[in-house]
């Protein structure tokens, strides 16, 4: 005998496996709520991995190649982690013809 008894079997009576479940309320319910914990756990994971990924600037599947610039539109360049201290950084155009002419900071 285990350290959980002994499940009823495939195709066991109905009276087995109420019984097996009466006795064992308490472990089912043990289980339960630590199964659940552990998805919460997860979820928790996850978000703090999406976090530190979307402030490292990874965030996404995949790290893909830019869309093509917009005409008219403002785009994020650089997502700086705290501390914000001052860094110089060059910018490169990989679409012909693309010129910058607004840059905005704050």
């Amino acid at each position: 005998m285990g350290h959980h008894g002994n499940p009823p079997q495939v195709g066991a009576p109905a009276d087995a496996l109420v019984a097996f479940y009466d006795g064992h309320r308490t472990r089912i319910l043990i289980a339960a709520v630590v199964s659940g914990l552990a998805v919460l756990n997860l979820l928790w994971f996850a978000a703090a991995l999406r976090t530190t990924l979307a402030d490292a600037g990874q965030d996404g599947w995949a790290r893909r190649r830019p869309p093509p610039a917009q005409p008219s539109r403002l785009y994020q360049l650089i997502r700086q982690p705290k501390p914000i201290a001052d860094r110089q950084f060059e910018i490169a155009f990989l679409d012909p013809g693309v010129a910058a002419f607004c840059f905005t900071f704050g």
